[in-house]
């Protein structure tokens, strides 16, 4: 009974084990993903910066190496743990996640507008400019309250 009672607290121990390695790998699969989103983001201000914005360029630039050391040292972990693989199942999850939803996003908008196209102003709750009528005119042409008292 006693070996029965060892092998089963073994069986145990490596699950735990192999869970807690599984929650470890993708939370630094999470890291790396969203730190090379962040990584991506800089690199694309700073391709949007003026030639003259040197200064700021080298600035991002700095920020971006940075960002590919924090990546390259959760590689190394992941690699020293022994959870490369799903580190890399887990950016893949992440990548195709944030695929999706752009997808959606940018889907969304022209399917709205397509819906909303040709719909009464009433319906879409915007109100509807109205032609001047003659009252407007004719209040245009009196002049203000104020300008009649300033006037004084």
């Amino acid at each position: 009974m006693a070996v029965e009672a060892q092998n089963l607290l073994k069986q145990i121990n490596e699950q735990v084990l192999q869970r807690v390695q599984e929650f470890y790998g993708k939370s630094l699969g999470s890291l790396e993903s969203r730190i090379g989103e962040h990584r991506s983001q800089l690199q694309e201000l700073q391709k949007q910066l003026a030639d003259s914005q040197e200064n700021m360029r080298a600035q991002i630039g700095q920020l971006i190496a940075s960002y590919e050391a924090i990546e390259k040292s959760l590689q190394e972990t992941a690699r020293e743990q022994g959870v490369e693989e799903t580190v890399s199942q887990a950016v893949q999850q992440a990548q195709v996640a944030a695929g999706r939803t752009a997808q959606q996003v940018a889907g969304q908008a022209p399917s709205k507008f397509r819906r909303l196209r040709g719909k009464p102003h009433r319906e879409l709750g915007v109100p509807r400019e109205k032609p001047l009528g003659k009252r407007k005119r004719a209040q245009e042409k009196q002049p203000s309250k104020c300008k009649a008292w300033w006037g004084r």
